[in-house]
């Protein structure tokens, strides 16, 4: 409908600029579409006069200016990240081959999952070693067990009870390093527990999901010889991002922590991310006389994505009563901004105006209005380009 409406403006503009010849005079239609002055506004503001059809045909709509209550903002550039407290490089403890691969790139993981298997000689051996601290307590504690009952019933001396006693704390000692060592290297009990009866050269150990998450970086292949040194896997948690701010030394007075901040993203036009400040940077970077604000905010319904360019808003200070008008009402005209204000039906003035900040769809009027005129909200351009067939027509190039 708007498309239309503009298709329509243009093509009255046309019929009424071809229709005019050189030196003919207005006729007294035309003389109701003329320029005046208005003194107590500003410079040069010019008067037009739509007849009701006309009016009707371009869908014309005025609004009353009020003041309205806004809360000041502070715009910023931003970069969506990861949550760095939540991304995980993931590394074998031990060096082996690749045998198996559970885990994908996108894939979400969750805490103790298998992302693949390896062969290791290493791990072989502290499993050797483990199985020989077992056995050696085993013993150590049966002996003990033994010597305390003769002990006991007067058989044996108490000697032979407590070298028993020392063999046995000495051997269990020895057990729970063995066995500590193997949940080092990242076995599970039950892992350890299945595999007590097997002694092999080479053996199988998992790598585990330290945290739920999604796995965005995979560095592995079948077959492939690595150890702790190389990072396979980085799982991270998307739940929560950060978006990085760079907010002007002269803005830093009115930002705050647990600030609210509203995030928009080209992707989503539409939609509006809230988010909170977290932490306020103590260093100015040289180059760009800014400070980087981490700001955290949910994505569960991930929407967002790391890397993304942002702009974010953050809401400052009290509230306070401004005189605003909707943006649709502003137009430019010979380098000035203008409303076009309604003396009476059908007949409006342009006034030059002086702007300021933004707030949303308005915008604040810091000069050239007064509360309680009514502006053209729809329809501003046709008008604009009604006072620039005029001056076109009188010979003057704008």
């Amino acid at each position: 409908m708007r498309l239309l409406r503009i298709l329509i403006v243009i093509l009255l503009i046309f019929f009424q600029v071809s229709c005019k010849k050189p030196g003919t005079a207005l006729t007294d239609t035309e003389e109701h579409v003329g320029h005046g002055k208005h003194g107590d506004h500003g410079d040069h503001e010019e008067s037009i006069e739509i007849d009701k059809e006309r009016i009707n045909l371009i869908g014309l709509k005025t609004q009353v200016v009020k003041k309205k209550v806004v809360y000041q903002r502070v715009n910023a550039t931003a970069e969506i990240q990861f949550n760095a407290n939540k991304l995980f490089h993931i590394s074998p403890r031990v060096k082996g081959k690749v045998d198996e691969i559970f885990a994908d790139f996108g894939d979400e993981v969750v805490e103790g999952q298998k992302l693949a298997l390896f062969d290791s000689i290493e791990l072989g051996e502290a499993r050797s070693v483990y199985l020989r601290a077992k056995t050696k307590m085993d013993i150590t504690m049966a002996d003990y067990e033994r010597e305390k009952g003769l002990w006991e019933k007067k058989i044996s001396s108490e000697k032979e009870m407590f070298n028993a006693k020392g063999e046995y704390f000495l051997a269990k000692a020895e057990f729970e390093a063995a066995e500590n060592k193997l949940h080092l290297l990242g076995l599970s009990e039950d892992d350890i527990h299945k595999t007590t009866s097997q002694l092999h050269s080479f053996e199988h150990f998992p790598l585990l999901s330290p945290y739920n998450g999604t796995v965005i970086e995979k560095h592995i292949t079948l077959g492939q010889m690595t150890g702790p040194e190389k990072t396979l896997f980085t799982i991270a948690n998307l739940d929560v991002l950060w978006i990085i701010l760079d907010i002007y030394e002269k803005d830093l007075s009115t930002i705050e922590l647990d600030q609210k901040v509203e995030v928009y993203v080209p992707a989503f036009p539409d939609d509006k991310f809230m988010g909170k400040i977290s932490f306020i940077n103590h260093v100015v970077e040289e180059a760009t006389r800014t400070v980087k604000v981490r700001v955290e905010i949910d994505n569960s319904k991930r929407m967002l994505k790391p890397g993304m360019f942002a702009t974010a808003k953050i809401v400052t200070g009290k509230p306070e009563k401004i005189l605003t008008v909707p943006l649709s009402a502003l137009q430019r005209l010979e380098g000035k901004n203008v409303v076009f204000v309604e003396k009476r039906y059908g007949v409006f003035e342009s006034y030059t105006v002086k702007t300021g900040k933004e707030f949303g769809s308005d915008i604040e009027v810091l000069h050239g209005l007064k509360e309680g005129e009514k502006v053209v909200t729809e329809g501003s351009f046709y008008l604009k380009s009604e006072l620039l067939q005029d001056t076109l027509g009188e010979g003057h190039a704008h």
